[in-house]
């Protein structure tokens, strides 16, 4: 079953990632859209809804960093979830995603486990009735 009414934009320049991630989620039981750089994920945001994004932060064109930073710009934009993905974990790069307003962050390589529980408490905080609807991974 579907999570219908929340939906998922999953930015990441390799293919397989975002399949990876896709997949998960889509066992998960989420909607899920893909983009494959952020100039096409800010383009989406702009003329379809979505409810979260995760996005890689290390991409060519547009850093996840920076779509961040774009959408907390835009006015109609600016209150949506958003987690950076990255491998990189140094405390700088915490620090200014946090100041960016990241809602959460992800380290690579992470697991099913580590990504469902990760939006099911970002659900839990905007939209608490669609957690119970959530798969855990070893319930697929």
């Amino acid at each position: 079953m579907l999570i219908c009414n929340f939906k998922i934009l999953i930015v990441d320049d390799h293919p397989q990632a975002r399949d990876l991630i896709r997949s998960i989620l889509r066992h998960a039981g989420f909607n899920c859209s893909l983009a494959d750089n952020g100039r096409v994920a800010l383009a989406k945001l702009k003329s379809e809804h979505f409810d979260l994004v995760i996005c890689d932060w290390v991409m060519p064109d547009l850093k996840g960093i920076d779509v961040l930073r774009q959408i907390r710009a835009d006015e109609q934009l600016k209150g949506m979830p958003f987690v950076l993905l990255t491998a990189e974990a140094t405390k700088d790069k915490v620090h200014s995603a946090i100041e960016a307003g990241t809602t959460d962050y992800i380290i690579k390589p992470f697991n099913a486990d580590t990504l469902i529980a990760k939006l099911r408490g970002i659900i839990e905080k905007i939209a608490p009735e669609l957690v119970t609807e959530i798969k855990r991974p070893d319930e697929v």
